[in-house]
Parts: structure tokens; sequence; C-alpha cells
């Protein structure tokens, strides 16, 4: 995302807002879809293709092990890893997925970053 480039007010108060917490310009643009979510600005159920499905857990598992590998990188995975989670959530409420997919899913999002996980609402 090119934060520059963007007009809509919504999503201006959204980057401000976020900008407002701290984060480094470098990893400012990863932040914002994690709050986005977070705080109400998208809405809407996704149903990913089972291919798109695939593409989204292999990343995600990707995203898991560089964090691990990585930890000097996390204020760039972690934000990365969150959205694709918040994904994964979106498919789950779109196909009605059991409360233990969930539950899994929560507790990784709660692991990642428990601030986040307190706020957010699968």
């Amino acid at each position: 995302v090119e934060l520059d480039f963007l007009e809509s007010e919504s999503i201006l108060s959204l980057v401000e807002r976020v900008r407002a917490l701290g984060y480094d310009r470098s990893c400012l643009a990863d932040w914002i879809p994690v709050y986005g979510e977070v705080w109400g600005y998208f809405d809407g159920a996704a149903l990913l293709s089972g291919s798109e499905l695939s593409r989204l857990n292999s990343s995600m598992l990707q995203l898991e092990n560089d964090l691990r590998e990585n930890p000097g990188l996390e204020q760039k995975l972690k934000p990365r890893l969150l959205t694709r989670y918040f994904w994964l959530a979106s498919q789950y409420k779109a196909i009605g997925a059991d409360d233990a997919r969930v539950e899994r899913l929560m507790r990784k999002i709660r692991l990642l970053d428990d601030s986040i996980g307190r706020q957010y609402q699968a």
C-alpha cells in the first residue's frame, strides 16, 4: 500500500490512528490492515477458493517459520501474519466453521499479540 496515494477519508483516518500508535514508517503500511480489522474499518466475510486457501495456509506457515527463525524481523512479519490469520477467520465466518477451529485460530492470534487478540472479535 502506497500511503501517499490514499484518498479515502475513512482509510486516511485509519492511517492517522495507526500512525499515532508510534509505528515506524517502514512498517506502518503492514499494521494498517491489522488495525483496520480490529477497529471495524473492514467488514465482510470472504469465501476463498481451494487454491486460495491453500496459498493462504502455505503463506501462514512460511511466516510462522520466518518469525521463529528471525525474531529481529518481528515488527515486519507479525502484522503480515496477523493479517493472514484475519483472512482465515473471515473464511471461517463465511463457511460457518466449528467453534474448535475458530478457537485454535484465536489462540494463535493471542499468542502472537495478546493486545490485538483481546481487541479482535472473530
